[in-house]
């Protein structure tokens, strides 16, 4: 685990995928339009969020960064340890040969291109008590800081 300012990151995956071109449409999805690459993925929480988690993907292709951050529910990450949640573009759930050590975060879960990533339950597990540790459950504060948007429509006087 890494803390950067005030966030928690933590390196949870390292996984291969099929990539295709960004503007290829189906039709053209095949073997020959695919890339193999290798993915490392990070959750990232940050205490000024503190209902969200981001799961962030690098990966380097031809020698170009590419990085892809989806933001979910933190509660959602939580409940996905043991269960499958979600209906939308992201779904979490444990893994189906290896629900105890194992979960699954898939991206576009009901498209052709979806990407599951599998997680080591451990990581995701350490990486909720980090974040509890930092802002508890049902501690969050979701108000708008007053102060500093007074701050910023006075030109930064108070």
């Amino acid at each position: 685990m890494k803390t950067a300012d005030r966030r928690i990151v933590r390196p949870v995956a390292l996984t291969t995928a099929m990539f295709w071109p960004e503007d290829s449409n189906d039709d053209e999805i095949n073997d020959h339009t695919s890339v193999l690459d290798v993915v490392v993925t990070s959750l990232v929480y940050d205490p000024a969020d503190p209902l969200a988690v981001t799961m962030t993907s690098h990966r380097r292709s031809t020698g170009v960064q590419h990085d892809r951050d989806h933001v979910f529910a933190r509660e959602m990450l939580n409940a996905g340890i043991t269960r499958l949640v979600g209906k939308g573009r992201i779904s979490i759930g444990p893994d189906a040969v290896f629900p105890d050590r194992w979960m699954v975060i898939t991206i576009n879960p009901h498209r052709p291109d979806r990407w599951p990533v599998s997680v080591p339950t451990v990581e995701v597990e350490g990486f909720l008590w980090d974040t509890y540790a930092r802002v508890g459950p049902g501690e969050e504060q979701v108000s708008p800081d007053w102060e500093s948007g007074l701050r910023s429509l006075l030109g930064g006087t108070p």
